[in-house]
């Protein structure tokens, strides 16, 4: 029998899962990454948006199985960061620490700027950089985190709201304390109104804040329409 590697498609304590054979290229990718960052040059960095076995990310989980779900199992992801030996940060980055607080991919850039020296823009840049959250003295990190694709969420430690926003824009929350699994849809539950008011507010207060282009030396600003608006998808502040 071949040897398998088993890996984790959404949350540890659910059992989907998908099996890789020793010759499933997904293994080889997923051993290729680990090898990589052991044996990596000065800095190295690993996220993804997909299983690590670049299939969809639900995989059956909560009869989802295609990106743009907003439950655990297509929300997080891998991250995985290494600094320069002589960085000041490699103290800190290279020690084989957890950070269990909420980041997200908008967190990467002001991050890695920092270690590496190179200034942000004065305006317009969404993330918050996680030095001082991995050396354990940030003191005012964020306290929720939003996504969209498709449908919409706002995550705190405890909730989760979910906006669909397709047909009538319908809520679904979850308990993450309680129902990790997020099998139990308490939105109508009236002891949870005021938790729904909130992070509703909250989330379209995201979806309705809208920050200048960044401006970075060397890189001329968007010719049509307005310079101080994003002509693309617009993108939201940095956020505590």
């Amino acid at each position: 029998m071949k040897p398998t590697l088993e890996i984790i498609a959404s949350h540890p304590d659910r059992m989907t899962f998908t099996k890789s054979s020793s010759d499933d290229p997904s293994l080889a990718t997923m051993l290729g990454i680990l090898t990589g960052l052991l044996l990596a040059p000065p800095a190295a960095l690993h996220a993804a948006d997909t299983a690590p076995t670049q299939k969809p990310n639900m995989l059956g989980d909560l009869n989802r199985w295609f990106k743009g779900a907003m439950y655990e199992g297509s929300t997080r992801i891998p991250l995985l960061m290494k600094a320069p030996v002589a960085s000041p940060f490699a103290a800190s980055f290279n020690r084989g620490a957890v950070v269990s607080n909420m980041v997200e991919n908008i967190d990467v850039m002001p991050t890695l700027c920092e270690m590496v020296g190179v200034p942000l823009p004065a305006q317009g840049i969404q993330g918050r950089s996680m030095t001082k959250l991995v050396a354990g003295t940030e003191k005012d990190w964020k306290d929720r985190v939003f996504a969209e694709r498709v449908t919409q969420m706002v995550r705190t430690p405890q909730y989760k709201l979910i906006r669909e926003l397709r047909g009538n824009g319908s809520y679904e929350l979850y308990d993450l304390t309680k129902d990790p699994l997020e099998t139990n849809n308490i939105v109508a539950d009236p002891a949870r109104a005021a938790i729904v008011k909130q992070l509703a507010a909250q989330l379209e207060a995201w979806q309705n804040d809208l920050p200048p282009v960044p401006l970075i030396e060397g890189v001329a600003r968007q010719a049509t329409g307005d310079s101080s608006v994003p002509v693309q998808k617009k993108k939201r502040k940095a956020r505590k």
